[in-house]
């Protein structure tokens, strides 16, 4: 799989095109008709509650591919595997970026905060470190993209202003979440994350159960560590579930994404 391609001349681009003909086609809708590629790299978004995890749950939740241009980056949310869009697609202006940093984890500082990536390749880090005026002041901000007609929308917005299509909001991915733990990660395209929350959860649900039985047939010097921790494995059940929530509601920040669950949605 070719994984980065630094100001690509057009054998690459013609490579990468018969490599991925999904990514191909959404990105020809993308672009303006005189925008020109100069780089095509691959990493993860990441989001603050990921580094509790050294970035685990990102590379569970989506990949993304990163276009440059002279004008903007796109970020595509993709399949782990095969480049296939899904999900959402945002852009980043260059004149909305203060800065940069290509270390392991990296960083795009803009006007609207931080943008961040794992895994991005050292080549992808070198073209996206690119030379800033500190003098200059940002112009633009990033956007979020409809996945439907690609016009620039708020994020948390129920439907797209221009085209109307149905679009998944925040809050609906943390009720389900909070619900059901992995619920709110699968309604967000993000079904191995989901299972492997679904499955923490569960156990600590098991362990509440099976302390429960053990207190009933505990001696009296033993039920009140049993029950101990009962009460522990409960509260954490239940932070679990508050968690779930609070992570499912923070990925849904990231983009818009069609209620359909296609990108670009059917119409």
């Amino acid at each position: 799989m070719m994984e980065q391609m630094h100001l690509p001349p057009k054998a690459k681009v013609s490579a990468f095109e018969r490599e991925h003909p999904a990514a191909s086609a959404l990105l020809r809708r993308l672009l303006e008709p005189d925008e020109k590629v100069k780089l095509i790299t691959t990493g993860w978004r990441s989001w603050f509650v990921d580094d509790v995890f050294f970035g685990f749950p990102t590379i569970l939740a989506n990949r993304t591919l990163i276009i440059g241009t002279e004008r903007r980056l796109l970020l595509i949310h993709t399949s782990r595997a095969g480049l296939r869009p899904e999900g959402y697609v945002n852009e980043v202006p260059r004149d909305s970026v203060i800065g940069s940093i290509g270390l392991p984890l990296l960083s795009l500082f803009t006007s609207a905060g931080t943008v961040r990536f794992l895994g991005v390749p050292f080549a992808g880090k070198r073209a996206l470190d690119f030379e800033h005026d500190p003098a200059a002041k940002p112009t633009a901000t990033p956007r979020a993209l409809c996945p439907a007609c690609f016009a620039p929308q708020p994020v948390g917005i129920a439907a797209c202003g221009e085209c109307g299509v149905g679009l998944k909001t925040p809050g609906s991915a943390a009720w389900r979440s909070l619900l059901l733990p992995g619920w709110g990660d699968a309604y967000l395209d993000s079904l191995p994350l989901g299972m492997l929350t679904a499955a923490v959860t569960m156990f600590l649900w098991l362990n509440v159960l099976a302390f429960m039985r053990a207190a009933e047939s505990a001696g009296p010097g033993q039920i009140e560590a049993v029950q101990r921790m009962e009460v522990g494995f409960l509260a954490m059940a239940g932070c679990a579930h508050v968690l779930a929530a609070a992570v499912a509601w923070g990925r849904a920040q990231h983009g818009l994404r069609a209620k359909s669950g296609e990108l670009p949605a059917r119409r």
